[in-house]
């Protein structure tokens, strides 16, 4: 009887030696010509597969006078609905004196205030 269970212990862990030989992927293994390579995953830009980089807070002012002109005075680290954002402040945009929270995730505006202090 214990021979029997040695039997199918080492058919199981054969299963799973065979089973982690192809690349992950699910994709067909590279033939043996070295690791397959990903393909590039879409995103903000660089970072690792699977996730997505950081807003920085340059690109967060690029993303709000893109969309509201003006010149960006100051950005700061912020939270907005409950998220992580830049507070970008803008002046001479389309809309006067601005504050727009950038997030940092996402790049999506998620908040505007006009400023009154203009």
């Amino acid at each position: 009887m214990r021979s029997k269970w040695i039997v199918i212990a080492g058919a199981v862990l054969a299963g799973a030696v065979l089973t982690g030989c192809g690349n992950g992927s699910g994709a067909p293994s590279s033939g043996g010509r070295g690791p397959a390579i990903p393909e590039p995953r879409p995103g903000l830009s660089g970072g690792s597969a699977g996730q997505r980089p950081e807003v920085g807070p340059e690109q967060a002012g690029r993303i709000a006078t893109d969309r509201f002109g003006g010149q960006v005075i100051n950005v700061e680290p912020d939270h907005a609905r409950g998220a992580p954002s830049w507070e970008v402040e803008v002046r001479d945009s389309s809309q006067g004196r601005i504050e727009v929270d950038v997030s940092r995730g996402t790049g999506e505006i998620v908040e505007l205030e006009r400023d009154s202090g203009d």
